[in-house]
This record gives structure tokens, sequence and C-alpha cells, in this order.
């Protein structure tokens, strides 16, 4: 029998929040940097700059320790990983994901840019929900433990947590 496609495994909240960031880039284009705040347009540049640590360096933790196939997808793991950016949080290209935004928001200093930043970060945190449901399907007991170690994004809890076993 052959599966139907279902709306709603299309439209997931990881899918809006995907579309909403391009379109949110997308708007920056059109958008003259107004800084009504010096000090929050820094802040912006410097958050921009932190987002794409966040981005890229899972990609090369992920194919280093999750027994990528080598012509796969970073995301392709077989293996669950803990080490390196996966050991302080389990989520770090959300993460890096809300940072951008929230830079971005901050550097033009829109209100429609800071009302869709705050969208597509409820919406990532949905999706990270559902990521973490298909990871425990995927890793089981090994995944729960994981989660009790490690906080989905909060980097600050995973630092003073390392701050206080020293």
């Amino acid at each position: 029998m052959k599966k139907e496609n279902n709306l709603k495994e299309w439209i997931t909240p990881l899918t809006v929040a995907h579309f909403l960031l391009v379109v949110f880039i997308g708007l920056t284009i059109f958008v003259k940097a107004e800084h009504h705040s010096d000090i929050l347009g820094k802040l912006g540049s410097v958050l921009i700059i932190c987002a794409l640590v966040f981005w890229f360096v899972p990609m090369f933790t992920l194919r280093k320790y999750g027994e990528v196939s080598p012509f796969g997808s970073f995301l392709a793991t077989t293996r669950l990983v803990d080490r390196g950016v996966y050991g302080l949080i389990r989520h770090p290209q959300y993460l890096g994901f809300m940072i951008l935004t929230s830079g971005i928001a901050l550097l033009y200093q829109q209100v429609y840019l800071g009302v869709l930043a705050v969208m597509i970060i409820v919406l990532l945190r949905f999706g990270m929900n559902e990521e973490d449901k298909l990871l425990q399907a995927q890793f089981g007991e090994e995944f729960i433990n994981y989660c009790k170690r490690v906080p989905s994004v909060n980097i600050f809890k995973s630092l003073i947590t390392i701050l206080k076993e020293k």
C-alpha cells in the first residue's frame, strides 16, 4: 500500500522557521541599517559572528565523531555525538540560528525584524523538541541519559556546571 503524502508531515514548525529565516534574511537586503542605538548595532554584529561559530563547528564535530559515511550528510550520524560543542549543548545549530536572528534584529533595529526574530526562535524551539523525539527513537536510552547531562541550548548552564566541577 502506497503511503499518501500528508501535508502535516511537510509543514512542521521547523520548516516554517526555516522559511521565515530565509524571508527574514531576504528582508535585510532592502533595509537600510539606521542605528537608533549604536551599542545595540555593535552587539548585533558580535552576535552574528558568534552565530557563525555555532553554525559551522557542529558540522565538523558531527562528521568527526558521528560515524558518518564519507559522502553522506554530516547530519546522517550513526552514533550519538556528545563531544565538542555537543558536550555543552544538544542543539548548537539551532542556537546559532537563534543568535543570528537576534543579531540581525539588533543590527537593523526594525520592529518587524524583531517580531520575525521572536517568531523564528519560538518555532525553532518547537523544532528542537521534534528533533529530540527523533533522536530518542534513534538512540534510545543513550539519548535520554545525554539529555539529563546536557541542556538543549542553554550554554551558560553548561559552562557554570563545568566551572563548578573544577
